[in-house]
């Protein structure tokens, strides 16, 4: 009976953990499709920073190549 207890009390916990997992990964998916880590004015930045001045078409060819690796990737 006591061995009972401890081992409902485990599989609560497992089960537990497996929902919240899955809760947290939907939940962190919805928040990077609706506010990617890395847009334009990143990308812009970033360039400028090494002293390299990016076109337009060049921010946005490397927009689409992300976007692509990303798509991939699921």
């Amino acid at each position: 009976m006591y061995y009972q207890t401890i081992i409902i009390f485990f599989v609560g916990v497992i089960i537990g953990v497996i929902i919240g997992f899955f809760i947290a990964k939907i939940w962190i998916q919805k928040i990077i499709k609706n506010n990617p880590l890395i847009n334009e004015d990143l990308i812009n930045a970033i360039f400028s920073g090494m002293g390299h001045k990016q076109s337009k078409k060049q921010t946005k060819n490397i927009m689409e190549k992300i976007k692509k690796l990303t798509q991939d990737l699921k």
